[in-house]
């Protein structure tokens, strides 16, 4: 960071907060034609934009965090709009703008002259420990710049109609509230740092751990931790942040094809977000069923005019063949999984149209013609070919896929059953660990068969037989 010199005028981080007695923010935005930028054109009297300190002529340098310098108008009035009842404006009068610019300084809202000042009173309030009874409300960051309470108690108001986003059609990030049954277990899930790509993500999810049960997928990434933005922070930083509480932690995440999504139009994910998923790990630990076809949950949908689903496929099934939830792990980093991703014009649907011999796809059960349902706990039934492809490639080694066979995809049509990978009857295959050459007097020749042949100077590698075996049932 560049060090500001201590006679430097100060930029104004203005918290504006909407009042029920009056309508909207009170300012005007425009962009300047002599000046490159954002500024604030007009600021109504008694409005909560000049309670905040906001003054006309200021220049915007950040909205809710993020430097707009490079932004068009209508990407920072989205930004201002994402958060419908609030914002956070970090400004700069004329004077203030022009010494940093001559200094070559960037401004920015972490530095320590920043001035804050809101809208809103502040209540100073001790801080708790989160409980279940406060789920409903969502957990405010507890950072400087967010250390006031707020009159509406933290709870977001509906917004004007004329200023609300279409969330309709975007991707519902998820704030997963993942809280331990017992002290002493983890949590269930691992982070992992993808060096071909910036930022903290769900590397593995444990079945049936808290993890799995507030909703943790794996492939999502991070973007915050109990409030805070981690999509800057370390790896080092991101677990610290985690481990802050000791037996709870709140992870606002998004799979991949909602990063892209939000990525595309330039938006910025938080959890104030309108269309924020929240989950949470129940009190108790559920009971697992039995592994046994006859118990088989059967995930109904709902039709679209109302009537019920047919009466036979409510029934217990007890000859329902079984999906099976193949876990594909690379042998070699450089090396693919072998497999070829098949759109089939002529039906709906993404299938295996290829399947190498002697790869990590066919050692964990992938078939030709299989059909995806979903992808490292995605349903994509409904998904592009892009979108799953991106789904796949989410995690660098290793993607599990939910498949159907021809016969299996049948069935279940006929009876519109949904599959899913919470089925008591789908089956778990895994690749296993890379094949080794081995002498033929080796004794632990159950799993590979191995032989190798001299010829002269050269030695042929014959691939290996894979007994596969059925690991566990997933519930």
């Amino acid at each position: 960071m560049d060090a500001i010199p201590p006679d430097a005028p100060a930029p104004r981080l203005c918290h504006v907060i909407k009042r029920p007695d009056f309508e909207g923010f009170g300012f005007n935005l425009f962009a300047g034609k002599v000046k490159t930028g954002q500024f604030i054109g007009k600021v109504d009297a008694g409005s909560p934009a000049e309670d905040a300190g906001l003054k006309p002529g200021d220049r915007i340098v950040e909205v809710n965090g993020v430097h707009i310098g490079n932004e068009n108008h209508k990407q920072v009035v989205q930004r201002i709009k994402l958060r419908p009842n609030e914002t956070e404006l970090l400004v700069v009068d004329d004077e203030t703008d022009e010494y940093y610019s001559s200094l070559g300084i960037t401004i920015k809202g972490s530095q320590s002259n920043v001035i804050r000042k809101s809208s809103a009173p502040v209540i100073v309030q001790p801080a708790r420990k989160i409980s279940s009874s406060s789920e409903s409300e969502p957990e405010r960051p507890t950072q400087a710049r967010l250390e006031q309470s707020y009159a509406t108690n933290g709870q977001r108001r509906d917004s004007s109609s004329s200023e609300e986003e279409d969330w309709s059609n975007a991707p519902a990030p998820r704030l997963c509230h993942v809280v331990k049954w017992n002290e002493s277990d983890g949590f269930g899930f691992h982070l992992l740092a993808d060096k071909k790509r910036k930022g903290q993500f769900i590397g593995k999810v444990d079945p049936g751990s808290v993890a799995d049960a507030a909703g943790l997928k794996l492939g999502d990434r991070i973007v915050e931790v109990n409030g805070h933005n981690v999509v800057e922070e370390t790896h080092k930083q991101v677990v610290q942040r985690i481990k802050a509480v000791p037996n709870e932690t709140k992870l606002l995440v998004i799979d991949p094809s909602g990063q892209v999504y939000y990525a595309e139009r330039n938006i910025t994910i938080t959890s104030s977000m309108p269309n924020v998923q929240k989950m949470r790990t129940p009190t108790t630990k559920p009971n697992r069923m039995n592994n046994r076809p006859d118990n088989l949950k059967l995930v109904m949908p709902t039709e679209t005019n109302g009537t019920a689903p047919p009466k036979s496929s409510l029934k217990r099934v007890d000859s329902a063949p079984a999906p099976r939830l193949c876990h594909i792990v690379k042998w070699r980093q450089d090396a693919g999984y072998g497999f070829h991703l098949l759109a089939d014009k002529k039906r709906v649907g993404h299938f295996i149209g290829k399947v190498d011999p002697n790869t990590p796809a066919s050692a964990a059960g992938l078939k030709v013609s299989d059909r995806i349902i979903e992808v490292n706990g995605h349903n994509v039934v409904n998904e592009s070919h892009k979108q799953i492809v991106e789904r796949i490639k989410a995690l660098p080694n290793e993607t599990k896929l939910l498949v159907l066979d021809p016969d299996a995809d049948v069935y279940y049509n006929e009876r519109n059953i949904m599959v899913s990978s919470s089925q008591s009857n789908v089956v778990f295959i895994k690749t296993p660990s890379a094949p080794r050459a081995k002498n033929d007097s080796s004794e632990d020749d159950d799993d590979y068969e191995v032989k190798l042949r001299s010829k002269g100077s050269r030695r042929s590698y014959v691939a290996p037989r894979m007994n596969l075996h059925i690991i566990c049932m997933v519930n």
